[in-house]
Parts: C-alpha cells; structure tokens; sequence
C-alpha cells in the first residue's frame, strides 16, 4: 500500500498542506535525496521484565535526535518531487522545541514565536493561527502541516514501521505515543498488514484531548494535543491508555535505572529538561539541554564532509576578522600521573556563528595499551544570548573531523586550489590520519598513490586493509622506511604522537612536498 499525498485534499476536515504551484527544481530532489543516507535504522533494545519479550525502539538516535526526522525528511522529499517547494520557498512547521528554537536564531533571520495559550491551556491553536497568518503574507510560503498531510503518514509506514517488519518475526503488541497521529496511522496499517493479530495501543498524555480527556495544561511537550488531528483517522487503533506526566517521568527514571536508557519525553535526545526560577518566586525559566552522542555525530559528519570543510573556513575567516574569543587553555595535571591531563578551552565565535563554549578534552596516553583510544572530550555549547547551555556532544569525533578539514582545507589552498597529487604520503596510521584521508578522498581529491608509514607495521597493514579505498587509487603500499616514503611524495601527511621530531634531515624534503603536520 502507498498513500498518496494527492488523497489530502480528499479527506474531510484534514488540514491542506499549503504551497506555491508546481516548480519543478531536481536539484533540490537530488539535495533532499541525500539526507536519506543519514536515515539509518534505528535500534530496538531488550528490556528484562520478567513474563514478557519487552523491546524499545530508541528513535533518539536519529540524526536530529527526534522521530520527527522521518516525517520531515519524507513530507519535504514528496513536495519536492511533485515541484510544490523550490530553492526560494520558505518552509513553515509551527511546533519546535526550544533547543530547535535555539538553533533556528542562529540559521534563520526571523523566527516567530507564539507566546499566547489556547482556550486548552497549550499553544497549539494559537500556532496553527500564526501559520495561516504567515502562509498568507509570505510569498512561496509552504506549511508542512505534520497534523494533516498524508505524506507524514507515509513517512512511517514506509521508513518506521518498515524496519520493526525486517526485525521481528511476530508480534502481540505495539505501544505507540500520539501527537499529530502521524507515526501511528502509518505504523498501524503497515504492521497491521504484516502481523494480522497484532493490537496496536495508542498512548496518550492526560489533558490531551485527542482521545476526549478534559483539556488542561501540559508540561511534557511531543505526546498529546490540544485539537484532534485529522490524520488519526487513518490509525489503526485496538486500545488506549492515558499517561499521566508523573508516570511518564517515573518511566523515564526506571528506563536509566533499571535498562541504562538515558530518554526523555517524546524527544529523547534531549536528555536534561531544567526549570530555573520556581522557588525564588520568579517566573519559571525552562530551557532543553540536547546531549548528542557520539554515533549521531559521526552520522552527520560522514555524510557532510564537505560542508565541514566550508565550517572550518567560515570559522577561521571569522577569527581572522576579530569576530572570536580565545582564551588561554587550562590544563588539570595529576601529580600521580604526570603523562595525563584533562584540558579545558573555552572559546566563543561570532560573524554569524554567535554560540560560546568549552570543549572539555582528556589525554591519557596508557589508554593505548588498554585497548581503547589516548583522547576522549565533550564539548558543551552555550547560548550566546542568555548563557544557558543547549547542547552537550561527543567530541573528540568533532576534534578529528575539524582537523582533518583544516588539513584538506590547507592542502587546497596550498596547492593552487587543486585536489589532485600523484602520491600521498602518510606518517603515523592513527585515528586522525583516517580522518584525514576519508576528508580527502571524499571531497573529490585524486590521488593516484598511497604510501603508509607507522613505527608499527600491524598497523600500517591494518590501515590499508580497513581505511584505504583501494578502487580510487592505481596503489597502496606500506612504505618500509619513513625515508622512501617521503621521498616519493609530493603530499605528505605527518600525524604522529612523539615526544621528539621523527624527522632531522632537510634534504628529504628538497623535491619541494606539501607537508601537513598534524602531529
């Protein structure tokens, strides 16, 4: 089955996406084509409890940390397709979180935001009027409508409700959250078809009124609505159950306690909800902390590494014109462990970045022979306007991609804006040297040669078999002695962990080599 987004229009009461006429753009299909690489399945994990085979979905491992991601992806791909949004249209979806808030008034030069409550005590309909405001004076105004196009209920049941069917064999039950109606329409018909006795149980927060529960506040935002969305008459629903928000946090609590899960609401992702200002008398200051693991990080960088390349060439443009903040570097040493240190730098970056910082980095270099890698790091970002913190990632990924685009960035520019060398030299196989060579070879460098070097030859071997990509290049060999190596090339890349230089005679460089050191 596909439902077709042209059955919008056909639906009583459904709320009609809204958009300019058709303008075909492929470019901008091809463009939205390559975000599905980053939509990868997400995982179902084991709960223990005891007379039951329990399974969670964890959707907070998306890209963007939100099962939203699906339908997003989806809803602009289809309109797309069908010409409805070109490069000029803006894009209108009037439910963000305020982390999401945060981001869009770094992106966006103009974010709207709905301050007053409905008659239910929430925002929604409020919203839903600032949409129909916006739609009508913005030219090439185009509303997702997540509560009432089909394409969000095609999202699930092709993307979601596709990967639970290559997973199981059968299955009795499927608890499913209920906003928009959007996940459980297309996940309901799909594992419908695919499991004939399986009953499908919405879940909804009290005080929602999608089910007719009184209306009343609602604290914990992505699960329930102030309206009845159109689209849940597409679901497929055997039973409901009414959560309230202090079971949802009970819930919350024995998922990390009992199963190691750190989840939320129904963004997960954003893993520390604070209230500031409640006992003092003053009005409640509530603010999302998004904590972004390392997985979701190397997601996005892989399939955007030459976006990251245009990141770090923004960032040092703006340091170049003043437009950063650059403090000195604080080391904490241990008397008992003199090789180890945990460094902390701080820094902010304006001229259209805008955001503060402090990346928390730790080296200990006996970490090698325990099997795992010398450096870990988190990197915590703070809101330039206010100083609340919004983000916490992984960050020792973020180090590796940054300095492997800068290398990619210099040898670009050091060679005449040309990505081309006849023999690629690297010294020191490590985790950077991947890095390096993945930014290089999949930013369109040519490289016919590749020359490995470590004072390990297992891992020299190790780096050719499982890093290199033997189909770009007429070879890879491992060089037996750094000499030859840096004799025959003429792009060389040193990245090495020493505490004296590998190298001491100038005349191995009189064939005139570009020379990154990273070491």
């Amino acid at each position: 089955m596909r439902l077709s987004s042209a059955k919008v229009k056909e639906f009583p009461g459904t709320l009609p996406a809204v958009g300019p006429k058709p303008q075909p753009r492929p470019s901008l299909v091809a463009r939205l084509e390559q975000l599905r690489a980053i939509l990868r399945p997400t995982p179902h994990i084991p709960l223990a409890v005891e007379g039951m085979r329990l399974f969670a979905k964890l959707e907070y491992v998306n890209p963007v940390g939100s099962i939203k991601d699906r339908p997003a992806y989806w809803i602009l791909k289809r309109a797309a397709e069908r010409g409805e949004i070109c490069d000029e249209t803006t894009v209108i979806d009037p439910n963000i979180s305020g982390t999401y808030e945060s981001f869009l008034r770094r992106l966006c030069p103009t974010v709207v935001k709905v301050k007053d409550r409905d008659d239910t005590g929430g925002f929604l309909k409020t919203r839903l009027q600032m949409v129909e405001h916006l739609c009508a004076t913005i030219p090439n105004a185009y509303w997702s409508n997540q509560y009432g196009n089909l394409d969000a209920v095609e999202a699930h049941y092709e993307l979601t409700a596709s990967e639970i069917c290559a997973d199981f064999d059968s299955l009795d039950y499927v608890f499913i959250g209920v906003s928009t109606a959007g996940t459980i329409a297309g996940m309901s018909r799909r594992l419908k078809e695919r499991y004939p006795n399986v009953r499908i149980i919405a879940a909804d927060a009290k005080g929602s009124v999608i089910f007719g529960d009184a209306p009343r506040k609602r604290h914990l935002p992505g699960l329930g609505s102030s309206i009845v969305p159109p689209l849940l008459s597409h679901a497929r629903i055997d039973d409901v159950v009414l959560i309230s928000e202090r079971e949802s946090v009970e819930a919350c609590r024995e998922l990390l306690t009992t199963h190691g899960l750190f989840v939320g609401d129904a963004i997960p992702r954003y893993g520390v909800q604070s209230h500031m200002g409640d006992e003092t008398g003053v009005e409640a200051m509530h603010f999302d902390l998004s904590i972004i693991s390392g997985k979701t990080v190397f997601d996005i960088i892989r399939a955007h590494r030459a976006d990251c390349i245009g990141i770090v060439r923004d960032a040092y443009l703006a340091h170049a014109h003043g437009q950063s903040v650059n403090p000195d570097s604080y080391f904490l040493r241990f008397p008992e462990k003199p090789d180890c240190r945990i460094i902390a730098l701080p820094a902010y970056l304006g001229d259209g970045f805008h955001v503060a910082g402090l990346k928390w980095i730790a080296s200990y270099p006996g970490n090698i022979q325990r099997g795992f890698p010398r450096a870990s790091a988190v990197l915590v970002l703070n809101s330039y306007e206010t100083g609340y913190p919004f983000a916490v990632l992984e960050s020792s990924i973020i180090s590796a991609a940054r300095t492997a685009a800068s290398a990619a960035l210099a040898a670009y520019w050091l060679e005449g804006q040309s990505r081309r060398a006849h023999s690629l030299g690297i010294v020191g196989t490590g985790f950077i040297a991947r890095y390096v060579y993945d930014f290089l070879v999949d930013t369109g460098w040519e490289i016919e040669e590749v020359r490995l070097y470590d004072t390990s030859p297992v891992e020299a071997e190790k780096f050719k078999n499982t890093a290199c990509r033997l189909e770009h290049h007429r070879t890879v060999t491992v060089a037996p002695d750094m000499t030859q190596l840096l004799r025959a090339s003429d792009l060389i890349v040193f990245t090495t962990v020493a505490s004296a230089p590998h190298v001491a005679d100038a005349a191995l460089f009189e064939h005139n080599p570009l020379v990154l050191h990273i070491s």
